[in-house]
């Protein structure tokens, strides 16, 4: 009997169909979008650059990322069930993507470690989802970890510009237990993203790429918690970080990113620099 498998197959030399030409009411990538949005763990915060955002192309018949990194959507690394292709060059720094539970504070449970972070340009950062709190008391036992994404700052997304002028803003999906995510960081400068379900929660990073600190090309943004006004210009469609963000990242020093290496988590981190 004909392997069902076979009729959702794209034909292997189209290495891309939409929905338009397919009629199919989804975009052929190897996994039907439904499918592959269940196992990439995309629900609730969609809205970062789309949900087909979890692979950039396919055949059907293999690896649908091949092996580069994409500028915009990353490389992200599905469980091995799905599929055992790693990426194939070693990442030149590790980033991990905690949760504390319960998440009792309003901020910190959900953050990055490091979270300020030095890289030269052309090397590859590699985020993980992480958690250090069990499941006890009568649920199964295990490891539980929130679902983040990793979203650069940028009109894009409606945020504020807070990426070097010139760069490619980009967004990870949402990232699960057993998925992760790579990027190359090419053009020197500060870029600051943050968690699209953790923001609010302080769960933010910078990364600082060469010598370049200067963050004068940060866009003026707009703070919807305080009244338009010339110190804070209407821009609705470039929102600064919000809720606990902007706390984390006023103590993210560029310079001292850039002397010492990297910043790693601490809960002062959440209050704000006097």
């Amino acid at each position: 009997m004909k392997d069902t498998l076979d009729a959702d197959r794209p034909d292997p030399d189209r290495p891309y169909s939409s929905d338009a030409d397919s009629g199919s009411g989804r975009t052929h990538l190897g996994l039907d979008r439904r499918h592959l949005l269940k196992i990439a763990g995309i629900g609730a915060a969609t809205s970062v650059l789309g949900t087909g955002a979890v692979l950039a192309k396919g055949n059907g018949y293999g690896p649908a990322q091949g092996t580069s990194i994409h500028p915009f959507l990353g490389y992200t690394e599905l469980p091995d069930s799905i599929d055992p292709t790693s990426f194939p060059k070693k990442p030149d720094h590790e980033v991990l993507s905690m949760i504390h539970l319960p998440p009792e504070e309003t901020c910190g449970p959900f953050h990055f470690d490091p979270v300020g972070l030095h890289v030269e340009p052309g090397e590859v950062v590699h985020w993980v989802a992480e958690t250090d709190w069990s499941l006890e008391n009568g649920n199964p036992t295990g490891y539980i970890a929130g679902d983040h994404t990793i979203t650069a700052y940028s009109p894009v997304v409606s945020r504020q510009q807070r990426i070097p002028e010139g760069a490619t803003p980009f967004s990870s999906p949402m990232i699960g237990v057993d998925v992760s995510w790579y990027y190359e960081f090419e053009t020197p400068g500060v870029y600051d993203m943050y968690c699209g379900p953790h923001e609010d929660l302080g769960m933010v990073m910078r990364i600082v790429v060469g010598d370049v600190t200067d963050t004068s090309n940060f866009g003026d943004g707009y703070d919807p918690n305080s009244p338009p006004g010339p110190d804070n210009p209407p821009l609705f469609d470039q929102v600064k970080p919000l809720g606990a963000a902007p706390d984390v990242l006023a103590n993210l020093d560029p310079q001292t990113i850039l002397d010492d290496g990297k910043i790693e988590w601490d809960e002062s981190l959440c209050t704000a620099p006097t």
